[in-house]
């Protein structure tokens, strides 16, 4: 369901960047997160309650750590309003160690 929602706003996204163009790319992922949280959750939430399903939200720990590492992470790179690569770079990785553990635990 996630995948189906987030696609158009990473591919328009991915081209803004491509251009160099920052403040279109954000609009676009922070319009992507609302998307998510307002859709997504709320969606699987009544489809389970429907099929008598319990939804667990929970992280485990190594989650819970990236997580707080990519908030403080995008603190630090938008706080300013400026960006670099090394900014760039820190999220990149961010998002290689959470493949790594999105597949650790399937």
């Amino acid at each position: 369901m996630a995948c189906l929602i987030l696609s158009p706003e990473a591919v328009g996204g991915f081209k803004a960047a491509l251009n160099n163009q920052l403040q279109r790319a954000m609009n676009l992922y922070f319009g992507s997160v609302l998307a998510t949280i307002a859709l997504t959750v709320p969606a699987v939430l009544i489809i389970g309650s429907l099929i008598d399903q319990e939804v667990h939200l929970g992280l485990s720990p190594a989650d819970m750590v990236l997580l707080i590492t990519s908030l403080m992470v995008c603190k630090v790179s938008f706080s300013s309003g400026r960006t670099n690569a090394l900014h760039g770079a820190t999220h990149i990785v961010l998002f290689i160690v959470y493949l790594f553990l999105m597949f650790e635990h399937a």
